[in-house]
């Protein structure tokens, strides 16, 4: 028996970012921390003590690596293209906090995401979205290994998620030494 046409296979609906915002506005996130990645809204998990610790810290040392024109932000939204608002743990923009009145910034000098159970998602789906940015420094830290990743130098490469990656990479324990 003859439907007409083929069944579409079930799979995830994509949202704009337009329609992202809109149900942000409308409160459907309230209490929950969720970000837009590839169409797709993505529910972070709660936030582990060492998680938040990683992150305060990380948050608390970059200044002193970067000058008075960058902003420094913890946790706030980047937009990357009209699919993608990802909030990193930490994000060094270039310019100060009152240039994104109008819009968020679009790329970072560093990203830092701190991994504990989001390890391989950081690490590969969320690299490649980066490096499509530009974003010349990112950075994971590693919870598990108790170690900073850090990746730089991003390029064209077609077997990742979003088209690009990084060409160098280098990993350091916390008792060593590292700077942007």
């Amino acid at each position: 028996m003859a439907i007409g046409r083929d069944p579409v296979p079930p799979g995830p609906c994509r949202w704009t970012k337009d329609q992202y915002h809109q149900m942000r506005d409308m409160g459907w996130f309230i209490d929950k921390h969720v970000e837009l990645i590839s169409g797709e809204i993505i529910e972070e998990g709660r936030m582990t003590r060492q998680h938040w610790v990683a992150v305060n810290l990380a948050a608390n040392l970059m200044p002193k690596f970067f000058r008075e024109d960058y902003c420094l932000c913890a946790r706030g939204e980047i937009d990357m293209g009209d699919d993608s608002e990802p909030r990193p743990d930490v994000a060094i923009s270039v310019g100060r906090p009152r240039d994104y009145l109008e819009a968020m910034p679009t790329t970072a000098a560093l990203i830092i995401e701190v991994a504990d159970f989001t390890l391989t998602e950081d690490r590969h789906r969320k690299g490649s979205l980066y490096a499509r940015a530009a974003v010349p420094d990112y950075w994971v830290v590693n919870l598990w290994k108790c170690s900073v990743e850090i990746y730089r130098e991003p390029v064209p490469m077609s077997h990742k998620p979003f088209g690009f990656g990084y060409e160098k990479f280098d990993a350091f324990f916390w008792d060593e030494a590292v700077s942007p």
